[in-house]
């Protein structure tokens, strides 16, 4: 039996050109899924410096800013922040704030998104840190519900507090 035959065929049965053309198809679908899954292995994220595998228990630190407190506010945040533990769905969960930080506010939004000047106020911009051990979500780090990205807003909740602020950095640990 002939490989090719007189019409062009291959072993009789298959065209040669549709060969290529089939073998074209499936080296471009072969393409298409490596280009849109990318070269990670599945599970796998990127972080900062390197790789980290979901579901991996990390430490991180990260700054929550709280804008605009008043200084009632400040008055609970230095009774009752630096030292307390982080809870989460009315649990405590492996997160503590280790420092905090303020400074006066100059400008502050109002409930209709204009920015107002508050210089010379009552008013401060707290920042506090938070040190955190969790596991590794597929796609970024995760407090409880709640992702751990710069400029993400996060409500920073204690036995004692609660307040909304945004994450200003976020920094991983050990891994």
């Amino acid at each position: 039996m002939k490989v090719l035959d007189e019409k062009g065929r291959l072993f009789g049965k298959l065209n040669l050109v549709d060969l290529l053309i089939l073998l074209l198809l499936v080296l471009l679908v072969v393409a298409v899924v490596w280009k849109v899954s990318g070269s990670r292995a599945p599970g796998d994220v990127a972080t900062q410096d390197d790789l980290i595998r979901a579901d991996q228990v990390v430490s991180v630190r990260f700054d929550v800013l709280v804008s605009g407190a008043s200084s009632e506010y400040m008055e609970a945040f230095e009774r009752y922040a630096v030292g307390s533990s982080i809870v989460r769905d009315n649990n405590l969960v492996d997160g503590k704030i280790t420092d905090m930080r303020a400074k006066p506010c100059t400008s502050v939004l109002s409930p209709a998104g204009d920015v107002l000047s508050v210089s010379g106020t009552d008013r401060y911009d707290v920042v506090f840190t938070v040190e955190y051990t969790g596991k590794m979500n597929t796609n970024c780090l995760m407090e409880g519900r709640q992702p751990l990205r710069v400029g993400a807003d996060y409500l920073l909740r204690t036995l004692f507090l609660e307040v909304n602020g945004h994450i200003t950095d976020v920094e991983i640990l050990d891994k």
